[in-house]
């Protein structure tokens, strides 16, 4: 995976950073600690990996 494919994913996480296939499967997201990640399996080539958020901002509820 090139620095080229992770900066684009990391823009547009909707294709498999390893064979650049639209067709991704994503569940739901999962926290540990101070951790969010979400399993992501590409339907093409079978990969797996775990995409990693983190908290960029808050905003009250009225």
């Amino acid at each position: 995976m090139g620095v080229i494919v992770t900066e684009s994913y990391i823009d547009h996480p909707y294709f498999c950073p390893w064979c650049e296939h639209g067709a991704i499967e994503a569940t739901k997201l999962e926290a540990f600690e101070n951790m969010v990640y979400q399993w992501v399996r590409c339907d093409k080539c079978k990969k797996e990996w775990h995409d990693i958020y983190q908290l960029v901002n808050y905003e009250e509820i009225e």
